[in-house]
């Protein structure tokens, strides 16, 4: 995948959290129910203005995230990370 190709939600949420998280820019975090547990998804390293969603917004699969980003320590990169978290919140330290 190169610079500015769309990166898509892969389930159904709640965006929790838009910004930077952990030093990680460019992050979008969706919560999603399960089975009265929460999977938690952190898209990272979009492009900040492309980025759409605010917290608490509704998303599907297959809408889109935003862009992938560029940054002087990683390149062009994207990145998820999927928690299955057992009923608190993350911490945006570690997500």
């Amino acid at each position: 995948m190169g610079y500015h190709e769309p990166v898509y939600f892969l389930i159904t949420g709640e965006v929790q959290q838009v910004g930077q998280s952990s030093g990680w820019l460019g992050v979008v975090v969706v919560r999603h129910e399960h089975e009265g547990k929460s999977i938690w998804f952190r898209y990272a390293h979009l492009d900040p203005a492309s980025i759409t969603v605010k917290a608490s917004d509704q998303v599907q699969p297959g809408e889109r995230a935003g862009l992938i980003g560029a940054y002087p320590k990683v390149g062009v990169d994207s990145r998820a990370k999927l928690r299955y978290n057992v009923n608190a919140q993350p911490t945006k330290a570690s997500m």
